[in-house]
């Protein structure tokens, strides 16, 4: 269903569970995860404005398209985000703290673009590269951008199989809601909203990622030591895709922790 413009998909029975996706992606990344999570949970999937089934909204930032998943979803809810998700997830809880019953970053950093006192980040260069390709060959960037996420990883060319028919299911985002989103990756800086977090946070990285620099984990648990960080040595950029198991295992160990009021860094 469309809840003001944002497309939104739910299923299952329990907690509230919501996914937020990444940059160029749409819900339907996440079906085969969500499923497994469905039978605990219950779990919504929102397109981003412009992405997948969701109409583009008026002025694509991050506040205002965290807002905007707000009134979506009501209610409190664990969040889940993926990539440029996981930063959307991120500035919510230091939104509206009392919205936001758990975080989970899944392949997100606090600040993507590398700079001289934050060097596990993204080149500048190829942050502005995608936004400049973006102009002069919009689907092959995107199908570029796909096959950089599964580089180095097990099982390579399957996963990125998988996701090329999941990105066709959906029509192609559009070119503004895509640009607005490099220009968050490019400029957002959460670090100092990810040091004051006080509510349960995971984050879960793949030691095999192009896009995000394993070595932020260590800048992460700097930022802030309560988080529960995880690294799955062979995941790259897609891990919930290549490595479903072990990041459901992951999560449900997570939320139930916190359900029984047993959350601690362990």
């Amino acid at each position: 269903m469309k809840s003001d413009g944002l497309h939104i998909e739910t299923i299952g029975t329990g907690e509230d569970v919501v996914l937020v996706h990444g940059w160029g992606m749409h819900s339907g990344f996440w079906r085969e995860f969500a499923r497994h999570l469905a039978a605990s949970y219950r779990v919504s999937c929102i397109d981003l404005p412009g992405h997948g089934r969701s109409q583009m909204i008026e002025d694509f930032n991050l506040s205002s398209v965290v807002d905007k998943l707000m009134e979506t979803v009501p209610r409190r809810a664990h969040w889940i985000g993926w990539s440029l998700g996981a930063s959307m997830v991120l500035k919510m809880a230091c939104m509206s703290p009392d919205r936001v019953q758990s975080a989970t970053m899944i392949a997100g950093n606090p600040k993507f673009s590398n700079s001289v006192d934050w060097t596990v980040g993204l080149d500048i260069s190829v942050l502005n590269e995608f936004h400049t390709n973006l102009k002069n060959d919009f689907e092959g960037t995107l199908l570029r951008f796909l096959k950089h996420q599964t580089h180095g990883m097990d099982r390579s060319n399957l996963v990125y199989k998988v996701m090329k028919m999941r990105l066709t299911e959906c029509g192609i985002p559009r070119s503004d809601a895509l640009a607005c989103g490099v220009e968050i990756l490019k400029t957002a800086d959460l670090r100092g909203c990810m040091g004051n977090l006080r509510l349960p946070l995971m984050v879960i990285l793949g030691a095999k990622d192009p896009l995000v620099p394993v070595g932020v984990a260590t800048e992460m648990e700097r930022l802030n030591p309560m988080a529960q960080i995880r690294v799955i040595a062979q995941a790259g950029h897609i891990p919930f895709v290549s490595h479903s198991a072990q990041i459901l295992d992951y999560v449900q160990g997570f939320l139930n922790d916190i359900e029984y009021g047993d959350y601690a860094k362990n």
